[in-house]
């Protein structure tokens, strides 16, 4: 009889020892494909296996979840899992009957424990949520985060209703705008935007929305203290709602409109300085021609004046021509002095007894429909040249006068401005007119530009601003229609009164051997006659060069020659004659001041001014051949 398998020895303990004694023929035929025995060792190698594999993947969970380590009930499964497999592993492999029901004892109250755990965790299980719970608490949680970034996000966010309501705001929204939550939320935007500036969204920006993409404009907002802000707001339409609400995104661009705004001035004002600069630069150009052709005009008709006898018509119409000369000489002043290349000769001018002469002039001039009333005030003095601070005021006088055509008052005051250091005194000058608009106030001063159609060349205003910056100080023009105008001339204030300088010696007799220098053949002409007719030895010469060759040939005992030559000019001329004749006297003519040569002509050098007639020539050589002549520039 053969040895009882391992699955024979299972069915023997259970089955009584009765059965096993039946007759052959009595007992169950096994399966002729695979033996009972066979199929029940299997099962438990594989029942063993998965209690393993179960213990196992417990302790790989106990270890990756550091929570579950400190629970008895991981630990008691995964104990009963490692005795089941063990138990069917042993009966698979035919352990001992003492051996496997050691191990079942163990696996049972291994069992019984992990039982006993199980059901003290029970009423903890049963209160866990249902995963709906679990779903919907997540969606809270995510939307209370949603919620608390909206709120306290850095950007100031707002959302839009369908109907145009404030739905929604941020923190930062409220601290740009300075309302509280209840005073926005609820209402319409229209309530936070300028009355002048509905919302309207445009027909792009409808389909940009639409179609579910963002778009950019620029709003105004009103601040709470009724300021208004410039910002950049961004609009994107929520998803997956029947009516989404507009969500958003504003951004205060208001400092930086400011700087463009600033930005647009700065340029404007470039662009008219450049302006201004080249119009200034050809009004100097076309003056200084216009002054050599004035100063042969003049003289011309100065040696006319002397060959007619007065009271013939030919002396009469020669006088008009020479008055005529005069004016157009003052034109050209004029349109230097916009130009800042007028020669000034600065000095102090004691207001009251300067103002007091200025009312007489102005009371002969602007008739008896105008008051003049002027008020120097504490004023001590200014630092200005007299002749062109008088011609300034009577220009503002003038156009004062047209701006009252009925009548009014004019009010000329000064008053001392001392801030820190500096010190400044300036002259109003107010009327009670029309006034002017924004639009022409901002070109009072253009050049050319005037209000008084053919009666006005648009110069008066410019030659005064040009006045004012040559000497150092400013103008500034304030005016309201209906109310008149106030034009201040700001101009530096003097320190003292100047030393009062003894009597000039009287003047020699006009002798010697001068040298004429000019490079227009006309003013060779006519100022070489002058100067020879007053008993000078005249040489001529057509340019610097020629000068200089002369000079090295004989002495002379003045040099008279014109600044703006070609070559060699009349500043550097000087400089060299110097040097070559040390002891030489000089006096340099110029159309316009332009003060680069100043500062390299030699000391004892006199400028005299285009157009000049006879006597201011002859006076500046009277001046210059005095002996001890000091620096006359």
């Amino acid at each position: 009889m053969p040895l009882p398998t391992g699955a024979d020895r299972a069915i023997a303990a259970v089955l009584p020892e009765a059965a096993l004694a039946m007759p052959e023929q009595l007992v169950p035929q096994q399966s002729a494909s695979l033996p009972l025995g066979e199929l029940v060792a299997l099962a438990d190698l594989g029942i063993g296996a998965a209690c393993l594999a179960g213990c196992l993947a417990l302790v790989r969970l106990c270890l990756r979840r550091p929570g579950l380590r400190q629970r008895p009930l991981p630990w008691l499964l995964g104990i009963f899992l490692l005795l089941c497999g063990a138990a069917n592993l042993m009966d698979a492999f035919g352990a001992g009957p003492g051996a496997r029901a050691a191990m079942r004892l163990a696996t049972a109250a291994a069992g019984l424990a992990a039982a006993l755990a199980l059901w003290r965790l029970l009423p903890h299980l049963l209160r866990l949520p249902s995963v709906s719970r679990l779903r919907s608490a997540d969606q809270a949680r995510a939307e209370a985060r949603r919620r608390a970034s909206f709120e306290h996000s850095p950007v100031p966010l707002f959302t839009l209703a369908p109907d145009q309501t404030v739905a929604d705001i941020s923190n930062s929204w409220l601290s740009l705008l300075g309302y509280a939550h209840a005073e926005v939320v609820g209402r319409p935007l229209q309530d936070f935007l300028p009355p002048d500036q509905p919302l309207e969204w445009t027909a792009a920006e409808r389909a940009a929305l639409a179609a579910g993409e963002p778009c950019e404009r620029e709003q105004r907002f009103r601040h709470a203290d009724g300021r208004t802000l410039d910002a950049l707001v961004t609009v994107r339409r929520e998803q997956g709602a029947v009516a989404p609400n507009l969500t958003c995104v504003l951004v205060d661009i208001t400092a930086r409109k400011r700087a463009e705004a600033a930005l647009r001035t700065s340029e404007a004002r470039l662009r008219h300085a450049q302006k201004m600069e080249a119009i200034g630069g050809l009004a100097a150009g076309v003056a200084h021609d216009f002054n050599n052709i004035l100063q042969s005009v003049v003289g011309a008709l100065e040696m006319v004046l002397e060959e007619l006898p007065p009271g013939t018509a030919g002396h009469d119409y020669a006088a008009v021509a020479l008055g005529a000369a005069e004016r157009g000489s003052s034109l050209t002043h004029h349109l230097l002095s916009y130009a800042r290349k007028q020669l000034l000769q600065p000095r102090h001018i004691p207001l009251e007894p300067f103002l007091a002469d200025l009312r007489k002039l102005l009371m002969r001039t602007l008739g008896p429909h105008i008051e003049v009333s002027v008020q120097a005030g504490e004023v001590p003095g200014l630092l200005a040249d007299p002749g062109q601070l008088q011609t300034a005021l009577l220009n503002l006088a003038i156009n004062a006068a047209h701006a009252m055509r009925q009548g009014g008052t004019l009010r000329i005051t000064a008053r001392l401005h001392a801030p820190q250091a500096a010190r400044w005194v300036c002259l109003s000058v107010a009327d009670s007119g029309a006034g002017m608009d924004a639009a022409t106030l901002a070109r009072a001063v253009e050049p050319f530009f005037t209000t008084k159609g053919r009666d006005g060349s648009g110069l008066g205003l410019s030659m005064v601003q040009g006045f004012a910056e040559q000497s150092g100080g400013r103008l500034q023009i304030q005016s309201v229609v209906g109310q008149g105008t106030r034009v201040d001339l700001w101009l530096p204030a003097a320190e003292a009164a100047p030393v009062e300088r003894p009597a000039a010696a009287p003047a020699p007799a006009a002798s010697g051997r001068v040298l004429l220098v000019d490079d227009s053949p006309d003013v060779l002409l006519i100022t070489g006659t002058l100067l020879e007719r007053a008993g000078f030895s005249v040489a001529r010469a057509a340019s610097g060069d020629r000068a200089l060759e002369l000079l090295s040939q004989s002495p002379f005992d003045a040099l008279v020659t014109d600044y703006a030559m070609a070559g060699l000019n009349g500043a550097d001329l000087i400089t060299e004659a110097r040097l070559m004749r040390p002891r030489l006297r000089t006096l340099l003519i110029t159309g316009f001041a332009d003060q680069r040569y100043a500062d390299r002509l030699p000391p004892g050098t006199l400028v005299l001014h285009k157009p000049y007639q006879r006597q201011d020539l002859l006076a500046a050589m009277n001046r210059i051949l005095q002996p001890q002549q000091g620096s006359v520039i």
